[in-house]
């Protein structure tokens, strides 16, 4: 007896521009809809395309890499489905690749995702590949946990702080008040010592001005240049923006995925890497310089912390 088998692969770029399967509603979440419009591209014919974002860019802060669903079904019953990726690791985002890149770029990107001293949890109305035409509403959470919370909107939205922000300010603070060239930071972001130990709480605007301001973006990249720790964290926020497109395409993909979140149950997948976690190339890179691309044990644990930091 012949069976019919179907193989289908959606690219990351259709799922997140289709408002039959992915509509993202909040406005001070990690991912907004002007992200994912991202993925929209102009061809040269004026035509606009649906694409992805490719493996060319180390540095991408917030998609990410050759991200894709697959279901592979039988007599159109379904068994295999997977959200499929390259790596999460921001690996040209190591001490070298920020070096490389220009100040002011380096600046702009930092400011566009430590920017925002609250966040709110990612809000949407979502389908599934299976039933393109029927969405569901639900709100998902994909800030620090992956709870489903309860949807709401303008000055209701429970925003809360980004972890990661503020161990990058505490870190940004410890440097500018104990380091040897902590006077030099604090004059090139507009204020002294001095102000500093009379109201403490100076140090606290000078540092959200320094993560705003677009006339403090090459301060910023400085700070983050010669303080590699500083860079370790905007690599982890990378890696970290990049796994929360992967959690929603995976349960965009599996509606029983979407009714669980729907009602407040916990889901549980597997994700399996094709990493090669090897001490060789790790040594290499990390003691001789050589390319952050072939360090597969670092992105494995860039990859990790991303799933905690989740």
């Amino acid at each position: 007896m012949a069976a019919v088998v179907k193989a289908t692969t959606t690219a990351a770029g259709q799922i997140f521009t289709n408002p039959h399967l992915i509509q993202i509603t909040s406005k001070d979440s990690p991912i907004t809809a002007s992200t994912t419009d991202e993925y929209k591209h102009i061809d040269r014919e004026g035509n606009t395309v649906n694409g992805g974002i490719n493996s060319h860019c180390s540095t991408e802060i917030n998609h990410v890499t050759a991200a894709a669903t697959t279901s592979c079904t039988v007599n159109g019953e379904e068994v295999f489905g997977a959200t499929r990726h390259g790596t999460l690791a921001p690996y040209g985002l190591d001490e070298a690749g920020i070096n490389a890149i220009p100040n002011e770029e380096l600046g702009k990107s930092i400011q566009s995702i430590f920017g925002k001293a609250k966040v709110g949890n990612t809000s949407i109305t979502a389908g599934s590949i299976s039933d393109m035409s029927t969405p569901t509403s639900l709100d998902t959470s994909t800030n620090t946990s992956t709870n489903t919370r309860t949807p709401t909107s303008g000055d209701d939205v429970k925003r809360s702080d980004d972890p990661i922000r503020n161990e990058l300010i505490g870190k940004l603070k410890i440097i500018i008040l104990n380091s040897t060239t902590g006077d030099q930071w604090l004059t090139q972001i507009g204020i002294n010592r001095q102000l500093v130990l009379i109201d403490s709480q100076i140090l606290d605007i000078a540092i959200e001005n320094l993560l705003n301001k677009p006339e403090l973006q090459t301060v910023l990249a400085s700070l983050v240049k010669a303080h590699p720790v500083l860079g370790e964290l905007l690599q982890r926020q990378t890696a970290l923006n990049h796994l929360r497109q992967v959690f929603i395409l995976e349960m965009t993909r599996n509606p029983q995925f979407l009714a669980q979140i729907a009602n407040g149950d916990e889901v549980f997948f597997t994700s399996v890497g094709l990493l090669t976690p090897d001490n060789l190339r790790h040594h290499l890179h990390k003691f001789l310089g050589f390319s952050a691309s072939g360090d597969e044990k670092k992105m494995v644990a860039i990859q990790a912390q991303a799933w905690d930091d989740l």
